[in-house]
């Protein structure tokens, strides 16, 4: 059986070249991929992932005030679990390439705070809920860390008296001389779905007030990303085209000088598909190697990133993702196309006996 890595072994240089072109181009697309998918993850978790526990409902006018029939109407609602009145505030965030925003509640009393932090399954890691009437928060620590604030520390004109942990990205608070300004919104939480909640609201509530749910959400949030999702598989497709054109020229040049090896075994008894197997499984072998050790590299590199850059911002990379691995197949995939085509035609047309004629 003919080896393929008999050719490999012979042309370490030649073949090497093409592994560390091939490997940096995997590198830069998984790393550049994974890190706008974290930046689109980071807003995720303070935007959008917040409303899978809960819907914000808002008047129709700020300055109209939500009346106690429609807030017992709302509340009698079968799917409803518990309806707060609240003040609606945002804290910004930073993330790696811009900012955006974490979500602050405040509450009529220290009671009502500690019903949320229930109801969302948010626990206090440090400190206390906050008082009554009081200019208190009690902030999540991610977005703690990312603002740089402590337990007791201040944040325009509240005092921070609790450090939140939990999966529901929110700081909840008690506003004092702000009563006059509830009810223009309500925070209401589900019995059990939240898709159930939000289709009963809307029979519920009607046009009377705006819902500020999970789709809403994520639809914000996917319009935003979908102009740089689309710039960002532009850039790839044409990155690993180009590159997968360079490396192939360079397969195609080291293959040219190989008839004479090809006709030599096809004299001594080779079939033209077992050479053309054989030179698929060069090629496979060079790109496989090519990506396992580009995508170990930037892996090893999103980690540094993320333990670095990402531990200080509150916020963290999912290392591995179907969009990077995707990404990173497109050039060892244009890479393979672009070699075995070209090589297998050129093959099956020559005459390999007259090669070896006109070399003796």
């Amino acid at each position: 059986m003919l080896s393929p890595f008999l050719f490999i072994t012979k042309n370490k240089k030649k073949v090497g070249i093409v592994i560390i072109v091939l490997m940096l181009a995997v590198f830069v697309i998984n790393f550049t991929q994974t890190a706008i998918n974290s930046i689109y993850r980071s807003c995720y978790d303070a935007n959008v992932k917040p409303y899978e526990s809960y819907t914000i409902l808002t008047s129709n006018s700020k300055k109209e005030i939500i009346t106690q029939e429609t807030i017992d109407r709302v509340n009698s609602n079968p799917e409803v679990k518990h309806v707060y009145e609240i003040i609606n505030e945002i804290i910004p965030i930073k993330t790696v390439f811009g900012t955006t925003s974490s979500n602050v509640y405040l509450t009529r009393s220290g009671e009502e705070c500690k019903a949320v932090l229930a109801d969302l399954g948010l626990n206090v890691k440090e400190g206390r809920i906050p008082e009554d009437n009081s200019n208190e928060i009690a902030i999540h620590k991610s977005v703690a860390i990312n603002k740089g604030l402590e337990l007791n520390s201040s944040y325009e004109g509240f005092k921070i008296v609790g450090i939140l942990e939990g999966d529901v990205q929110i700081s909840v608070g008690s506003g004092s001389g702000l009563q006059d300004m509830f009810g223009t919104a309500l925070m209401v939480l589900p019995y059990k779905s939240i898709n159930e909640l939000n289709i009963s609201l809307r029979e519920t509530v009607g046009d009377e007030m705006e819902q500020y749910n999970f789709n809403y959400a994520n639809n914000n949030l996917e319009q935003e990303f979908n102009s740089i999702n689309v710039i960002l598989f532009l850039v790839i497709i044409l990155i690993s085209l180009s590159l997968a054109i360079s490396v192939a020229s360079l397969m195609h040049s080291v293959y040219s000088h190989r008839y004479d090896e090809f006709g030599i075994l096809h004299a001594f008894g080779c079939s033209r598909s077992s050479i053309k197997r054989m030179v698929l499984l060069e090629i496979l072998i060079i790109v496989g190697i090519s990506w396992a050790v580009g995508y170990f590299a930037s892996i090893v590199g999103l980690e540094i990133f993320d333990k670095t850059i990402y531990a200080d911002l509150g916020q963290s990379i999912k290392i591995i993702t179907p969009e990077g691995i995707r990404s990173t197949f497109l050039i060892p995939f244009f890479s393979l196309i672009l070699t075995i085509i070209p090589v297998t035609i050129k093959l099956q047309k020559t005459d390999l006996i007259s090669v070896i004629e006109r070399r003796y």
